[in-house]
């Protein structure tokens, strides 16, 4: 089968040719995104350290953690932030999740997750982490709790 290595020269050029397109579109991206791009990795510089923490404490990769939320990161935007939140606040907090539950903050969390944590942690072998974190009781579905739960 000697016309088999012939295409050896050729295989090596595509993958060589794929990395080097891979590489150029890593640095296009901070390119492409400049502005929020540098807004992410400032956002990363000042949280990493809790990651860092955190990571080591449940024995994680905090890298592995960096690189799921950096995208999130990319996303945030303080102005649509402050004009969600408010919305989310007055329909959230008076009508419930019915009427609204949409994603806000910096790693968009929609209030019915939240809640789902806190019943999450609030229940079963969890709960005795949760106190010993001093993260409170579960909140209701109360105006007040709601409250609470946007901030």
């Amino acid at each position: 089968m000697p016309a088999t290595g012939s295409f050896k020269p050729l295989f090596v050029f595509v993958l060589m040719f794929l990395k080097l397109n891979d590489m150029a579109i890593a640095q296009d991206f901070k390119k492409i995104f400049s502005t929020p791009y540098k807004q992410a990795n400032k956002s990363a510089e000042r949280i990493r350290p809790r990651i860092k923490r955190l990571a080591f404490v449940y024995n994680e990769d905090s890298r592995i953690i960096e690189s799921v939320i950096f995208p999130e990161l990319m996303r945030y935007n303080e102005f649509y932030d402050v004009v969600e939140t408010g919305s989310l606040m007055s329909l959230y907090t008076t009508f419930g999740q019915d009427y609204s539950d949409f994603s806000i903050g910096m790693f968009q969390m929609k209030p019915s997750f939240a809640l789902s944590l806190e019943t999450l942690l609030n229940s079963g072998t969890l709960k005795k982490w949760a106190d010993q974190m001093e993260l409170g009781k579960p909140l209701q579905d109360t105006y007040k709790d709601r409250s609470k739960r946007i901030d």
